[in-house]
């Protein structure tokens, strides 16, 4: 009670002392103490000895002096001081004897109050405020590696038989491809991207087949091939992401993304059969190979990113892939003098697929 009676008696001080030093001097010379709270066109709001609140016109000023800025009006020469800098002081002022008058009013209400006559205020816990440290993610490009565990690629299977020659059929497995890309953010939550993935792979499979002859006796006919099937794609790829939801400390974040792209593909393929009087259409099988394997696409899906800090995040992807590719298929039957093809058949080929991935992305 004793603080609140001190800082009562030092607000009244405060508000009853002189703050503000203002002087009006009419166009008849007398000179007048007052406080300048307004300026309204050619009127000037004042409070003269403290309680006499007037508006005088500026035709019958001569000089305006303001306490801190000096003589600001003159009648021979107007405005010396800007009015925005004049108006601006004038409202700083208004404001700090507004708020020593509400300070007034609460102490005088505080010094009522009796000691030992109410119960002690009940203090409420106030909720906790989380802070948040907010991360700064602005650094416009970034490189990214990124790993599918299980990607399809076309993979041929040839068998050899006795009776009818070499056979093949075209089977779609299981490969690891890794991914890089490069990305610009354009704009805010819009990034470009252009993006390379290379998938290798080597397929050793022997194939034993016994069939039974049309001759009549029948009689069994051995039918085998070793293939040595090896793989390699590089694909190539431009798109863009956009970012549709982030944490409010910017360390997660979900995106969309579009691409298109080509893939290109390189094949090798050996084939070793039990009987090596016939010769083998590989020229033709590694083509086609690499017909299955290099289709146009559009990719889309979504990819989520947690910032470990400005420059490294970790990047979960789910892609749904459509593709598109034209193959030339032949078929083939070998004997002892030649390898001749009886049909070629060109065929568009077009299927999805859905690939899972993990990545790392490095920004700078």
């Amino acid at each position: 009670m004793k603080f609140l009676f001190i800082l009562f008696i030092t607000a009244s001080l405060f508000a009853q002392s002189p703050v503000y030093q203002d002087t009006i001097v009419l166009y008849s010379g007398k000179t007048y103490p007052c406080f300048i709270s307004k300026l309204n066109g050619d009127n000037i709001t004042m409070t003269y000895l403290r309680d006499i609140s007037i508006d005088a016109n500026l035709k019958t000023v001569s000089s305006i002096y303001l306490n801190t800025l000096g003589i600001v009006y003159t009648q021979k020469e107007g405005y010396i001081k800007p009015i925005k800098e004049i108006e601006k002081l004038l409202n700083e002022r208004n404001e700090l004897i507004e708020e020593t008058a509400a300070l007034e009013k609460n102490i005088a209400a505080v010094s009522r109050i009796q000691p030992n006559t109410i119960d002690p205020p009940l203090f409420i816990e106030q909720p906790k405020v989380k802070k948040v440290q907010v991360l700064k993610t602005e650094r416009p490009w970034s490189f990214g590696v990124y790993w599918y565990p299980s990607t399809e690629v076309s993979i041929p299977s040839f068998y050899y038989s006795d009776y009818s020659g070499f056979s093949y059929s075209i089977n779609r497995v299981q490969a690891v491809r890794m991914d890089g890309d490069f990305a610009y953010k354009w704009i805010e939550n819009l990034t470009a991207t252009v993006s390379f993935g290379i998938t290798s792979m080597t397929n050793n499979l022997t194939q034993v087949r016994t069939t039974t002859s049309l001759t009549n006796p029948p009689s069994f006919i051995k039918n085998s091939v070793v293939n040595e099937n090896s793989v390699r794609n590089i694909d190539i790829a431009i798109g863009a992401r956009y970012t549709f939801w982030k944490t409010d400390d910017n360390r997660s974040e979900v995106m969309a993304f579009f691409s298109i792209g080509k893939q290109f593909s390189n094949s090798t393929i050996k084939i070793s059969p039990i009987s090596t009087e016939y010769d083998t259409p590989t020229e033709q099988m590694e083509k086609q190979t690499e017909g299955q394997n290099s289709p146009f696409h559009i990719t889309f899906g979504i990819r989520s990113e947690y910032f470990f800090n400005e420059s490294i995040s970790l990047c979960p992807i789910m892609n749904f892939n459509y593709s598109s590719t034209t193959v030339e298929y032949f078929t083939s039957q070998a004997n002892s003098q030649s390898t001749k093809t009886i049909n070629d058949i060109s065929k568009e080929n077009s299927y999805f697929s859905t690939e899972f991935g993990i990545g790392l992305n490095f920004h700078f």
